[in-house]
């Protein structure tokens, strides 16, 4: 297990690469970074900052900082809440909802890709797995900063 963080490391990093070389080659205009947002917002149109935080698990000033880039590139538009001024809701631009196939192609077939050796049961056990590695990973972050 000493290779873990070795192995994730590289993951991330060659899924980044990937990635962004498919949305360039695609003349996109996002990157791997930014793709996770416009997907996040394309689905949850309507969504505010706060929920948004939440549901992508970043801090709030990643989070704001990703949203104005992508509001100045033309992907998302927000709407301030008329009752409390602080809250923005976000949606997706047309930009994004033409984009959105496009990103979802891609980012599963890259999945299909590093999954192709997998069985279907390995599939499963293999997200299942990552998914409670993400979650004590998580629990253990925040205790941290309490002690």
């Amino acid at each position: 297990m000493e290779e873990l963080m070795r192995w994730v490391s590289i993951i991330y990093r060659y899924t980044r690469v990937h990635l962004n070389s498919r949305f360039q080659a695609l003349d996109l205009g996002v990157t791997s970074s930014q793709h996770f947002f416009v997907r996040r917002i394309c689905t949850n149109a309507g969504i505010t900052q706060d929920k948004l935080q939440s549901l992508i698990e970043l801090n709030k000033s990643n989070i704001t900082r990703a949203v104005d880039a992508l509001e100045k590139a033309g992907f998302v538009r927000k709407e301030r809440s008329k009752r409390d001024k602080r809250t923005a809701s976000l949606y997706p631009t047309e930009a994004a909802e033409r984009i959105y196939p496009e990103l979802v192609s891609e980012e599963n077939a890259w999945i299909d890709t590093l999954l192709r050796d997998f069985t279907e049961e390995e599939k499963r056990l293999f997200e299942a797995m990552l998914r409670k590695a993400a979650h004590t990973a998580k629990k253990e972050a925040f205790e941290d900063d309490e002690k």
